[in-house]
């Protein structure tokens, strides 16, 4: 009898030891089960460094530079909100646009103001954007940067390009097309974006019920026409 109650016991013993093994094997297993995926963040390069008006020109109906200016300097000024707006200074301006560039605070996109522009613009920025994320990165060649319109003009903005009155395009730059391509942890990309305003546009346009007038006294747009950069960014995959 006694050395039945030595055997229960031992079992007894046993039991707990191998509960406590299993409850810690089990601890230990759960606690390693963490996955870290990285940050994807392309940004806008800072503006007066990184970002600025390359040249403006006025072009002919069939598509012929007529006349430019290039190297512009700028004036980078700081908003309450953050933001920062580029504008040329006044010894670089010419008769025929006036615009500036807005940066939001966020840095996630590159707002254009077009005012008192003359048909035939041509209006071309470099922008720099830079990886500040912790992962490869790219932009997409399958969903292509793009510009759509904002502020009180939205609609006549939009319409314009719809109807191919004002393009925007990405420029191959001294390294080729830049989208499709790997952008690395910390580095830059420039975009060198162009604008142009067809030299044929209408004197009018009607845009949900609303008329435009396009044509003011001296040849210029009257309206401000405002534009949105719209980029995709994707992780690198090799």
């Amino acid at each position: 009898m006694k050395s039945s109650k030595v055997i229960i016991f031992v079992l007894a013993i046993a039991m707990i030891a191998m509960g406590a093994g299993y409850a810690a094997w089990t601890q230990n297993f759960t606690v390693t089960a963490q996955v870290d995926t990285g940050q994807l963040s392309v940004l806008v390069g800072d503006f007066g460094t990184s970002t600025t008006i390359r040249s403006m020109g006025i072009l002919g109906s069939e598509g012929q530079l007529l006349k430019s200016n290039s190297g512009y300097n700028g004036d980078v000024q700081e908003q309450v909100d953050g933001s920062k707006v580029y504008t040329p200074l006044a010894s670089d301006k010419l008769d025929y646009a006036d615009v500036n560039l807005l940066m939001p605070a966020d840095r996630e996109s590159v707002i254009l103001n077009v005012m008192d522009a003359y048909p035939g613009l041509l209006y071309a920025i470099d922008v720099r954007m830079v990886n500040e994320g912790t992962i490869p990165a790219v932009l997409s060649d399958t969903e292509p940067v793009s510009f759509v319109g904002i502020g009180p003009n939205k609609a006549l903005a939009d319409d314009l390009i719809t109807n191919g009155h004002v393009s925007f395009e990405v420029k191959p730059n001294s390294t080729g097309n830049p989208l499709g391509k790997e952008l690395g942890v910390g580095h830059m990309v420039p975009l060198d974006i162009e604008m142009k305003i067809n030299s044929s546009l209408p004197e009018n346009v009607e845009v949900r019920g609303v008329t435009y007038d396009l044509e003011s006294k001296d040849g210029s747009i009257p309206v401000i026409l405002s534009y949105e950069l719209i980029y995709n960014v994707k992780q690198y995959n090799k």
